[in-house]
């Protein structure tokens, strides 16, 4: 039904067109819609693509230490983000803006999730 559509299939396919060399999932936990959107390739089940995807956590991490991580990756590879925005419900940070680095811009913003990249990224 229509009220159940979170922006799984969009952010997710917006995410692969941008074709990253690195893509920092943020969000806490893990998240099945994502890696069933995503055909295994965040845990694993994709033959090249196993170092390609990392797991960050908000709650666990900080928002500081996601904003440097994804920053550190960009100075050397082509970086994107895809924001659970749970974590903005949870209060650890007020915007998916909090965790991007300078240089980097939202690309898609869908009801769950949030797709962001850096500048070379941008379609």
């Amino acid at each position: 039904p229509k009220d159940h559509v979170d922006g799984a299939v969009e952010a997710t396919t917006a995410l692969r067109a941008l074709d990253a060399d690195r893509v920092l999932l943020v969000g806490n936990g893990e998240n099945p819609q994502l890696t069933w959107y995503l055909q295994g390739a965040d845990i694993g089940w994709v033959l090249g693509e196993e170092r390609r995807y990392e797991r960050l956590e908000p709650r666990a991490q900080g928002v500081e230490a996601i904003r440097s991580r994804a920053g550190q990756l960009a100075d050397t590879t082509r970086v994107a983000l895809l924001i659970v925005q749970d974590a903005l419900t949870e209060g650890v940070y007020r915007s998916p803006r909090d965790v991007l680095p300078g240089g980097f811009h939202i690309i898609l913003t869908t009801r769950r999730y949030v797709v962001a990249g850096e500048g070379e990224l941008l379609p």
